[in-house]
């Protein structure tokens, strides 16, 4: 049985972005971001407030925060039972200098090449955080490994390599 009374709330978001600090505290929808920024939110309790289509995984390219609607560019459907049932699984996650995003949950390729509209790469922080409302879930974080890279100082300039005829 997944659950002990009832369904998991709310969910945790996954964030990286110029605008996360020490102090920054957020949602399952992710924080207010005026410089940028992804969140991939896992949502197990769907509120008509929460701004997004479904129980499931959400990808957000983030900006003024004004609505939690706004650039939203990915969503997978999984329901609460799936992803909340007192198991470990393995995310990764993968974000590409191209914009992409590529993600595989318990084995399962959830996102593929997804662009992520409006975001380029930058420096920042990685975050996690959540809530419960009235409900209860349990989130555990084990054997997180990130790994980044360094972005270029200037773009390799253009080059001919065939001039036509």
């Amino acid at each position: 049985m997944p659950f002990r009374s009832g369904p998991p709330a709310d969910g945790f978001a996954f964030v990286f972005g110029p605008d996360i600090s020490s102090g920054t505290i957020f949602s399952e929808s992710g924080p207010s971001m005026p410089s940028g920024g992804v969140s991939v939110s896992f949502v197990s309790y769907q509120e008509s407030t929460a701004g997004f289509p479904g129980i499931g995984v959400n990808v957000k390219v983030l900006g003024d925060g004004s609505d939690d609607s706004v650039g939203l560019v990915g969503y997978a459907p999984i329901s609460a039972g799936t992803m909340v049932d007192s198991q470990m699984h393995q995310v990764s996650i993968q974000v590409n200098p191209n914009g992409t995003l590529n993600m595989v949950w318990n084995g399962n390729v959830i996102f593929t090449n997804l662009f992520l509209t409006g975001w380029a790469p930058s420096q920042g922080q990685f975050a996690f955080g959540g809530r419960n409302g009235g409900l209860t879930e349990q989130v555990i974080i084990s054997n997180l490994v990130i790994n980044t890279s360094l972005e270029p100082a200037s773009p390799p300039a253009p080059s001919i390599t065939t001039e036509p005829v």
